[in-house]
C-alpha cells in the first residue's frame, strides 16, 4: 500500500481472536488501531518477516485495546521495525 499500513489483518472493529496462522511478508502482519472495548486473543502462530523495511511496520502492532495475550507463538525476523509492537500508556501498564 503506499501509505505503508498494509497488513495481513487490519483490525478496525472490537476483539480479534487468532488461532494457528501464520503471517509473513506483510507490510504488517497484524495492526490494530486504539479500541479500549477490544480484547485480541492470539494463540499458536508465526510471525515472520514482516515489515516495509522502514522501521514504522511490524509483525505486530497493537493499539491501546483493553486486553492483548500473545502466546504460544513464535515472533521473529521483523524487518526493521519491532517483533511486537505496543504502544500503551503508563495507566494501561498492569504488572
Amino acid at each position: 500500500m503506499p501509505n505503508r499500513n498494509g497488513a495481513g489483518i487490519r483490525l478496525e472493529g472490537p476483539g480479534l481472536l487468532v488461532r494457528h496462522c501464520y503471517f509473513h511478508h506483510n507490510e504488517n502482519g497484524i495492526l490494530t488501531g486504539p479500541n479500549p472495548d477490544s480484547d485480541i486473543v492470539i494463540e499458536h502462530s508465526e510471525f515472520a518477516h514482516n515489515g516495509s523495511g522502514d522501521g514504522q511496520s511490524h509483525n505486530l502492532y497493537i493499539g491501546a485495546v483493553s486486553s492483548f495475550t500473545l502466546r504460544y507463538s513464535y515472533v521473529h525476523h521483523a524487518l526493521v521495525g519491532h517483533d511486537v509492537k505496543e504502544p500503551r500508556t503508563e495507566e494501561q501498564h498492569h504488572l
